[in-house]
């Protein structure tokens, strides 16, 4: 599940820079594409530093899903709600 999560939150970042007429990266930053196709979408769009947060969680909320213990479960239930709403 996280995998897909991760995969919905990338897709929307490349369709906003398909839309501004650019080729998504393929590159990661700080492990992650998510984080490397924020930064060429922000580049020369300054509003758009204001979804780096949330990217950043989306980040965070992978590495919390990889995590396997008795709260594993709840954190991916969370998860998904989080991303539905």
């Amino acid at each position: 599940m996280r995998e897909s999560l991760l995969r919905e939150a990338e897709s929307v970042l490349e369709e906003w820079l398909r839309a501004r007429g650019e080729a998504p990266t393929s590159e990661t930053s700080e492990g992650f594409r998510l984080l490397a196709l924020h930064r060429q979408g922000a580049r020369g769009v300054p509003s758009f530093n204001a979804c780096r947060e949330t990217c950043r969680e989306i980040a965070y909320h992978y590495n919390l899903l990889g995590e396997s213990d008795e709260k594993a479960k709840y954190r991916e239930d969370m998860m998904a709600f989080w991303w539905s709403t």
